[in-house]
């Protein structure tokens, strides 16, 4: 018999089966979103989750290069783009465009992708 407090076999789990996809609701009346930071930026942020502004990716970096100095730079090279290693997910679904759009509320995570051999 299987443990009734068990994740079904075939269902997500960790962030996904914990609803991280999903819109959260609006921290406050400002309009701002969380933005998870991985350990490895942490360094700059001292915290994860942080909260930003901004209607999209590129105005939310903005915004925490504001507040957390050399930040933007360790995500976002020199031609705008996302670096290679970098990973964003808006409630869940990964982007790699700048220009999408961001609403309060929303659940930003920035997952630093492991390479090497």
């Amino acid at each position: 018999m299987s443990d009734p407090g068990a994740p079904p076999r075939g269902r997500a789990t960790g962030l996904a089966a914990r609803g991280a996809h999903a819109r959260s609701e609006p921290t406050d009346a400002t309009g701002t979103m969380r933005v998870l930071i991985p350990g490895a930026l942490r360094s700059y942020t001292r915290e994860s989750p942080v909260e930003g502004m901004g209607d999209t990716l590129a105005a939310l970096f903005a915004d925490l290069d504001r507040r957390f100095p050399g930040l933007r730079f360790r995500v976002v090279d020199e031609r705008d783009l996302l670096r290679p290693n970098m990973r964003i997910f808006v409630n869940g679904t990964g982007v790699r465009d700048l220009a999408t759009a961001l609403r309060p509320g929303d659940l930003v995570a920035i997952v630093q992708a492991l390479s090497g051999g």
